[in-house]
């Protein structure tokens, strides 16, 4: 069934002049032909053509949009992606790269996920099923004529070159499956973003896969494929689930995630159980590879786990919780003849990830052979020590997660260099600890005595590890249901321009920051050596326009605002001076805590988690460069998180361009990040970075059970 032997492709090597070579990997004729003429876009110079390069030359020093090129295009039936590979000291220029294919008279077009794939190269995946036509909707390639690609300009300002190295059409031997409407009515975001993990944790183990909508699910579309993926689709038809029962009694493979659509069990071989929600103050969080080390983050208080209904079955994988324990009732991950069944949605593209999808795929479809790997194989790389002097790990949970409890993090951290660690102990205004006596609604409170705070400080004093309360402030996630319904019911959160209510506290009421200073107070009396704001600042430019907003902002004005919320949006008369007050509304917040501190809590460090750079930051209220250089805090950790070292950098130059001293940034490493999750190679390319830039120190997003063997 399907291609069993690996990828099919013909690739493409330019060469001059205008001509192509075409080597095919197996006998199966998948076309890309680009000889012929090629056309720029008006006031473009065509692009130099090289032995086996096209170097394309983008003049963004000039008033110039968009670069654009077009080649003569032929594409065969059973290509499912474009694959195009480049090279570039800018990988930025690829950010705003997009790809077009015209058919007719009909463009489609798709922005490429990019991916770096060795130094200095960079492959953007350009799957058949996320083309869109100009009506935004699906765009089929076949016969499709011409290929366009167009670099923008975006915020860049000078001339960039960028060399195009490689193309190929690829028939990939896994189809992941986007849902539509009717499939995940309301949740088109979320399967995409499944969709998009999934294809970052597949190319990054060497496996490409294609992206197709629900009307390829067919016969005659899904044959074509050996594994057939479904991350998010809560609602399918009965014909679709008959069509992949055919494909697989034809012997084909599929794999679901937290599958709620009726008739998936039986054609997985499952016994599904029933759906689980986690018990207050608890979660799952990893899932623990039956006979293996392999444990892969992916936090959850949701899971529709299943059991193998025949012996030919197995688990592949069970639960660990935040208490650190393995949770052999609930299976993560079943194996089976058919596939394979997950208990909840795909994991970031991590480390982890990868080495599960590799072991998976080992047991689904044994035959099949990927790509050489590079994420995740780094020996001999080593990790830099001892500069900067201060290391730190983010813990976005109160409890340690390990089964020694937090005596076993602190441990393992010590042995790889880590000073500070960064707890969240407050979300808002609720505080993740039993506090007596005080105004504040605890919550989330760790399960266990080897989790107390009492006892994370006790462990980081012998180890002499620094804790630092994490604290988001604005913002209501992960506080308190109880307490948002009190807070909203009371008119205390921030409003839309349109009125609409946001799930943020509004800075300029004094009962809210009165609500957080209490809690901040309490976790400095029980002996944390830091205070670490988070969320300190609007969300982007949509708050807050609330009637108490409007007030402090006409106080301060000196007059009544004409007309609100337009006159203070952007453009509007007042526009500049709103900035300037949401700026000082956040500011002076900071200076609130920082008196209270050196009043109450001296040697109690004050730092903040803020954007990457002051410019981005200060759209948000957030003037963190200020904060810096008149010593409001002791120091920040802008969030730098990027997938390449290139994009790392540039944001370091950026965010230190405005700082006086730069002891007091320590920048931020997105280990394991919505935007970026990192390989031992990576973190070292960065920390690299970090040491050549002279800063006091850095702190890695986030604490997972792999993060110290990484750094090790």
């Amino acid at each position: 069934m399907g291609n069993e032997s690996g990828i099919r492709v013909w690739t493409l090597i330019c060469v001059s002049p205008l001509l192509s070579l075409l080597v095919w990997a197996t006998e199966l004729p998948l076309g890309l032909n680009l000889s012929g003429k090629i056309v720029s876009s008006p006031g473009l110079t065509a692009p130099q053509l090289g032995a086996s390069s096209v170097l394309f030359t983008l003049p963004f020093n000039q008033a110039l949009e968009r670069a654009y090129w077009d080649f003569p295009l032929r594409v065969t039936e059973e290509a499912t992606t474009l694959r195009l590979t480049f090279e570039t000291q800018d990988p930025i220029l690829l950010a705003g790269l997009t790809v077009h294919c015209l058919k007719g008279g009909d463009w489609g077009t798709v922005q490429p996920l990019i991916y770096p794939h060795g130094t200095g190269k960079y492959v953007a995946i350009c799957p058949q099923g996320a083309f869109l036509d100009e009506r935004n909707k699906p765009f089929e390639w076949k016969r499709a004529q011409v290929l366009r690609l167009s670099f923008w300009r975006g915020g860049l300002k000078e001339r960039k070159e960028v060399k195009w190295i490689k193309a190929e059409f690829v028939s990939d031997p896994v189809a992941i499956l986007l849902a539509d409407d009717a499939m995940a009515a309301g949740g088109l975001f979320l399967a995409k973003q499944c969709v998009e993990r999934l294809q970052v944790t597949l190319f990054r183990m060497g496996l490409g896969s294609a992206v197709i909508l629900p009307p390829a699910i067919t016969p005659s579309a899904l044959k074509r494929f050996s594994v057939l993926i479904v991350p998010y689709a809560p609602q399918m038809k009965e014909t679709q689930v008959r069509v992949l029962k055919t494909y697989v009694n034809t012997g084909g493979k599929v794999i679901v995630f937290y599958p709620s659509a009726q008739g998936l069990a039986d054609l997985l071989q499952v016994k599904p159980l029933p759906y689980r929600a986690a018990d207050r103050d608890a979660s799952w969080v990893e899932m623990c590879v039956e006979n293996s080390k392999v444990l892969v983050p992916s936090p959850t208080i949701n899971l529709l786990s299943a059991q193998p209904s025949s012996a030919a079955g197995e688990v592949f994988a069970y639960w660990r919780d935040n208490r650190g324990f393995v949770d052999r009732s609930l299976p993560a991950v079943v194996v089976t003849p058919a596939g394979a069944w997950f208990a909840y949605l795909p994991p970031l593209p991590s480390v982890a990830a990868v080495n599960l999808f590799e072991a998976l795929f080992n047991k689904v479809l044994p035959g099949l052979r990927p790509m050489e790997r590079s994420f995740g194989e780094a020996s001999g790389v080593v990790i830099p020590r001892g500069d900067p002097p201060r290391r730190g790990v983010w813990f976005h949970h109160p409890e340690s997660r390990h089964e020694k409890g937090w005596e076993g993090v602190l441990d393992e951290l010590t042995k790889v260099g880590v000073s500070d660690v960064f707890v969240q102990l407050q979300a808002a205004g609720t505080v993740f600890v039993p506090i007596k006596g005080r105004d504040v609604v605890s919550g989330k409170v760790p399960r266990r005595a080897e989790d107390g705070l009492h006892v994370l400080l006790a462990a980081a004093s012998k180890h002499k590890i620094r804790v630092h309360a994490w604290i988001t402030c604005w913002s209501l996630e992960g506080s308190d249901p109880s307490q948002q319904a009190v807070l909203k019911s009371s008119q205390r959160l921030m409003a839309d321009s349109n009125g609409a209510l946001l799930n943020w506290l509004c800075p300029s009421l004094p009962e809210n920051r009165a609500l957080l200073l209490d809690g901040i107070k309490a976790l400095a009396f029980r002996g944390v050596q830091g205070i670490h704001l988070d969320y300190v600042r609007y969300p982007e430019a949509q708050g807050c326009y609330a009637l108490a907003t409007r007030k402090a902002f006409e106080t301060v004005l000196g007059r009544r605002v004409a007309t609100w919320p337009q006159d203070v949006l952007s453009g509007g008369s007042d526009g500049v001076a709103f900035d300037r007050f949401r700026q000082q509304e956040i500011t002076s917040f900071v200076q609130e805590v920082r008196q209270v501190l050196q009043k109450s809590y001296k040697g109690c460090e004050l730092s903040a988690a803020v954007f990457p750079t002051p410019d981005a930051a200060r759209l948000r209220g957030q003037n963190w460069s200020r904060w810096v250089n008149e010593s409001l805090v002791d120091f920040v950790c802008p969030m730098m998180y990027s997938n390449t070292g290139y994009g790392f950098e540039q944001m370091l130059k950026s965010g230190l361009v405005e700082i006086q001293e730069r002891a007091r940034v320590w920048p931020g490493i997105g280990y394991s990040a919505d935007e970026s999750q990192l390989d031992r190679r990576s973190i070292a390319e960065q920390l690299e970075k970090v040491r050549q830039a002279h800063v006091g120190g850095v702190v890695f997003f986030a604490y997972d059970s792999g993060l110290a063997e990484i750094l090790n």
